[in-house]
């Protein structure tokens, strides 16, 4: 893998989040020459540890005329597609916004990696894709989006693959399932629960009944990784998952446990959300058969690294959402 990528002159954007960021750290290791797209909020302390190892560029992706002036001035060899908001209520009050930010970021980036010839380009999708089909999810599935997010990853595959049909660019999708790790924001199951505990607050949540698929971060990238090398995966769509579900009560017990079991998890104490499936997996057979990968990180391994992270980095990153 290090000879591939050794020099490659790669493109991140949304470097600044938490699935970008761990990609830009793990190419920086194998001796990419990395340039590191942050939106405008400008948070890009998840790449503090990288100062001086990667370039930061500054961008609105819903710009076009931004996104083409940045390939044509850095002309990457290989563009991560990582920028997305991360909302999945299964709501229409904020479509028009989450869909812009979803699909239009990627139809900008896609649209001008192909403009300037770059080589290869791996789109990030998501499990949320699936939506109300029946699990487990496999790529050949036609998507049955629940989510103007799920709705618009979709039109994001299906823009990255036409493109894929029209243009030279080589281009490849990966799937994650839900993906949880260092450096995360608060707005998901497993931090919410490290915040919790930190916090000594006892958390409510439903009965957590649900099945669910956990994919530690360092896995998804070392499957995005992998995707982007595969000389035979012009305009496939990979799934990054574990192949099994694991019950949702069972992960936030392990997660406090983790943490020396500082708060009660009210289980019951919330309703489950409208239109919350109850079993929500993938199968990621194609990519262990086409890419050699599998997940290396057990749930068990996984929660205890995101949990010494988070204890360790929690006074200066408390105050983060």
């Amino acid at each position: 893998m290090e000879n591939f990528w050794k020099n490659k002159k790669v493109l991140i954007t949304g470097a600044d989040g938490f699935i970008g960021s761990h990609l830009a750290a793990r190419l920086v290791e194998l001796g990419a020459i990395v340039h590191a797209v942050v939106g405008p909020r400008k948070q890009s302390w998840r790449l503090d540890a990288l100062a001086g190892q990667v370039t930061l560029l500054d961008a609105d992706l819903n710009e076009v005329g931004q996104v083409r002036q940045l390939f044509e001035e850095h002309h990457p060899s290989i563009v991560f597609n990582t920028a997305a908001i991360n909302n999945t209520e299964k709501s229409l009050e904020h479509a028009e916004s989450i869909i812009q930010n979803t699909y239009g970021i990627a139809r900008n980036v896609i649209e001008a990696a192909a403009r300037a010839e770059v080589e290869r380009l791996v789109q990030f999708g998501s499990i949320e894709e699936y939506g109300a089909c029946e699990a487990p999810f496999v790529e050949s599935m036609r998507e049955e989006h629940f989510s103007p997010y799920s709705l618009g990853k979709v039109m994001a595959t299906q823009c990255a693959l036409m493109t894929a049909r029209l243009t030279p660019m080589q281009v490849r999708i990966v799937r994650p399932a839900a993906t949880y790790g260092p450096a995360q924001s608060f707005g998901l199951l497993v931090a919410r629960i490290i915040k919790a505990g930190l916090e000594g607050k006892d958390f409510d949540m439903n009965a957590g009944e649900q099945l669910r698929d956990f994919m530690y971060v360092d896995d998804v990238v070392e499957g995005a990784l992998r995707a982007a090398m595969h000389e035979g995966a012009q305009g496939e769509i990979f799934n990054l998952g574990n192949n099994r579900a694991v019950c949702v009560k069972e992960v936030a017990q392990m997660v406090n446990e983790a943490m020396g079991s500082p708060i009660n998890i009210n289980f019951g104490a919330r309703p489950y959300r409208p239109l919350d499936s109850m079993v929500f997996y993938m199968n990621s057979d194609k990519a262990k058969r086409l890419l050699d990968w599998e997940p290396k990180t057990s749930l068990a391994d996984g929660i205890k690294k995101t949990v010494a992270w988070y204890q360790e980095h929690w006074q200066e990153r408390g105050a983060y959402k």
